[in-house]
C-alpha cells in the first residue's frame, strides 16, 4: 500500500531507483518502525528504541540526495507512510474517539520522522 502511495506522490521515484530498491527501503522502514513503537514510546524519537530507524532514514536521505531526488520527493517518502497508517487505523480501531486519538498520535510521530528525514537530506546534499 505504501509503495502505491509513493508512486502516486513522487512519480520520479523509478527514474532513480528500481522497484527492488524501493521494496528494500519500505520493508526496512516498516520493520524498524514496528520495533521502535513496540516500546510504546510514540513521542520521543531521540530514545534508543528509534536509533535503528533513524539510522536507516539518514541513509535513505543521503542516498536520495546523491541520486538526485528533490527534498519534497524525499519527504513524501515518509509522509506517504502516514497515509497508510491512517488507513490501517481506520480499519482496526472501531471507537471514533480512540481512532481520533491514535491518528493524532501516529500523525505526530510520522511528522517528526519526516522532519528528521528532510533535515538529514539537506545535510547530505550540502555535504
Amino acid at each position: 500500500m505504501w509503495k502505491k502511495v509513493i508512486s502516486r506522490s513522487a512519480n520520479r521515484t523509478f527514474d532513480f531507483m528500481t522497484a527492488t530498491q524501493l521494496d528494500e527501503e519500505t520493508q526496512g522502514v516498516v520493520t524498524e518502525f514496528v520495533k521502535a513503537i513496540s516500546s510504546e514510546n510514540y513521542v520521543d524519537i531521540t530514545r534508543p528504541e528509534y536509533e535503528n530507524l533513524l539510522t536507516m532514514l539518514r541513509g535513505i536521505s543521503a542516498d536520495r540526495a546523491e541520486l538526485g531526488f528533490t527534498p519534497t520527493e524525499t519527504a513524501a517518502f515518509i509522509l506517504g507512510f502516514k497515509e497508510v497508517i491512517n488507513t490501517v487505523l481506520e480499519e482496526k480501531v472501531e471507537d471514533p474517539k480512540d481512532l481520533a486519538s491514535d491518528v493524532l498520535l501516529m500523525g505526530n510521530l510520522i511528522d517528526k520522522l519526516a522532519l528528521y528525514t528532510f533535515e538529514t537530506f539537506v545535510e547530505s546534499r550540502e555535504a
